[in-house]
């Protein structure tokens, strides 16, 4: 009987360890993800990131360094949280530096497109390739994810119809416009 006590609390001990490790990757890579957004969110007179090499740098090494660490997360409810985590940075970063379609201008990244092998002094160092790759993939939708609104149902007619009348009424008579427009169409 006393081996079996050992034996309960031994695993316990152990479950309890796993647990606390898991956590302290996830509070790591939480930590280090946000230093990343920040290192980034310096913003010039554009309103753009500053187009600082090593801004850019710094930024990139922390992303890949929280994904290093959250790999490491063992417990299944800290997973979840560490997935969710980088999709709210991964929206913050896209509004950072996806502006729109053209994104920011050539000059932005370098002056001129050979500074891109090759720079010297008196020249604006030009942003990292790599930098650059890994944190315009970061902000693109994973492939393996799921989008989690895929099955949810857009808004019903009476629901329209209730907010053209009590409210957001200008939601609502816009999709009340919409609708006919499907219809018609």
């Amino acid at each position: 009987m006393t081996a079996l006590g050992v034996l309960v609390a031994l695993l316990t001990l152990l479950r309890n360890g796993d647990r606390a490790a898991s956590e302290d990757y996830l509070e790591s890579a939480r930590d280090l993800i946000a230093k990343a957004y920040q290192t980034l969110n310096v913003i010039d007179d554009g309103g753009r990131p500053k187009n600082n090499r090593m801004h850019w740098l710094t930024s990139a090494r922390m992303i890949r360094t929280a994904e290093h660490i959250g790999s490491k997360i063992s417990v299944q409810s800290h997973k979840e949280i560490w997935v969710e985590e980088l999709e709210y940075w991964r929206g913050r970063f896209y509004d950072l530096i996806h502006t729109d379609i053209e994104g920011f201008p050539e000059t932005y990244y370098a002056e001129k497109p050979e500074h891109m092998d090759g720079y010297t002094s008196g020249v604006r160092e030009p942003l990292s390739e790599k930098s650059l790759a890994v944190l315009y993939r970061f902000i693109k939708w994973p492939q393996d994810r799921p989008d989690s609104l895929q099955d949810e149902c857009v808004f019903s007619d009476e629901e329209i119809e209730t907010m053209s009348l009590f409210g957001p009424r200008g939601l609502g008579r816009l999709l009340e416009k919409v609708r006919r427009r499907r219809r018609s169409s």
